[in-house]
């Protein structure tokens, strides 16, 4: 834990160490997801129950790993826009009160532009 400075850090990212005292073991290792971070702490995926203590210091650098990302085809989003991703076509604001959500809009919008 560092008092000093807040991180960045997100439940999901993967960090890389360098100079850590004790547990030197994460000095040479792969990255290593995080989980349960707040503004100045964040916890390993990792048992650590086998490395050596942790005695202080040391630089932690966030590392991007690659994600699989899978998409339906343009054909499959404009018919069925909803179904295409996790939260529908676009990301969604909530806007319920006009009636329709803004990625419904866009979609429609998208296709009016289509035809003209």
């Amino acid at each position: 834990m560092h008092e000093d400075k807040r991180h960045s850090f997100q439940d999901g990212d993967h960090v890389k160490f360098t100079e850590v005292e004790g547990m030197t073991e994460l000095n040479s290792g792969e990255p290593i997801e995080i989980c349960d971070t707040t503004a100045f702490t964040f916890k390993l995926k990792l048992d650590t129950r086998e490395l050596g203590a942790y005695t202080g210091q040391g630089l932690v650098e966030d590392i991007k790993v690659p994600k699989k990302v899978s998409f339906h085809s343009l054909e499959e989003s404009s018919q069925d826009p909803a179904a295409s991703t996790a939260f529908g076509f676009l990301e969604p604001v909530n806007m319920s009160h006009f009636g329709m959500q803004r990625s419904e809009k866009l979609h429609l919008a998208i296709l009016a532009i289509w035809d003209f």
